[in-house]
């Protein structure tokens, strides 16, 4: 039998438990750096602050407070109601329990409706016609239409047993607005010719009336406004009587 003796050397024992206690820690050193590194996670961005409510305009503020208004009236009509309603039910009276104003609008028969919107129509049509056949006569047709509609007066009239006067001669009529025409005329170049003192003495006279009748003077001449009339003085309280002197101290 053959023994075999190994020396013991301590440097190769410390050199292989180095390496045995190395191999981890490089192991982990290539795995961090097999294994890529990660992005960085994106800052949070604040957000966006809300943008203030714009003021209402006018005509929308006004309509707000016109409907507020509104309603408030409406709920103090409906308050007066149901106490009229607990009034009547106390003296045996039954009201409705919605109010007039809340009822809805009783149904309209179309066919009726549409019947008197076509006679108004017709009417209004045959009234534009009648008005522009007036505007296209002749003076003696137009006198003519006149005498025709006067004689359907007449005949109406007596059918319900009044009496119309006989028909008015045209021509004297035309001759009395004629007449008024050249009167008026007349007064008109006469006040043309009026004096500034002839004026103010018509102020005078005429007063309110003259001012009353400026406006129909188809004139140039100034305004004749009347003069004011003086106001009356306003009474007076009697005043009560002064007292009387004293008398004199008799001398001592």
């Amino acid at each position: 039998m053959i023994t075999v003796t190994h020396r013991f050397n301590p440097l190769v024992s410390t050199a292989a438990l180095l390496l045995a206690l190395s191999q981890p820690l490089l192991t982990a050193q290539a795995d961090e750096q097999a294994v890529p590194a990660a992005a960085p996670a994106p800052a949070v961005q604040p957000a966006p602050a809300a943008a203030p409510e714009a003021a209402p305009s006018f005509a929308e503020a006004a309509r707000a407070k016109s409907d507020a208004r509104r309603a408030a009236m409406d709920e103090q009509r409906k308050q007066r109601y149901n106490e009229l309603r607990a009034r009547a039910a106390e003296i045996g009276m039954d009201m409705p329990e919605q109010a007039p104003w809340e009822m809805p609008f009783p149904a309209v028969d179309d066919a009726a409706m549409k019947q008197w919107q076509d006679e108004m129509q017709t009417r209004r049509q045959e009234r534009l016609e009648q008005q522009e056949k007036m505007r296209n006569m002749t003076p003696d047709e137009r006198r003519a239409q006149h005498e025709q509609r006067w004689k359907k007066m007449q005949d109406d009239a007596a059918a319900r047993g009044m009496e119309m006067p006989a028909m008015p001669n045209w021509e004297e009529v035309e001759k009395r607005h004629q007449e008024m025409n050249d009167r008026f005329d007349q007064y008109r170049k006469t006040v043309e010719q009026f004096s500034d003192e002839q004026r103010e003495a018509a102020k005078a006279v005429f007063g309110r009336s003259a001012r009353s009748h400026q406006r129909e003077l188809p004139c140039n001449c100034p305004e004749m406004d009347a003069p004011r009339r003086p106001q009356m003085p306003m009474p007076m309280m009697p005043q009560p009587p002064m007292p009387a002197p004293a008398a004199p101290a008799p001398a001592q």
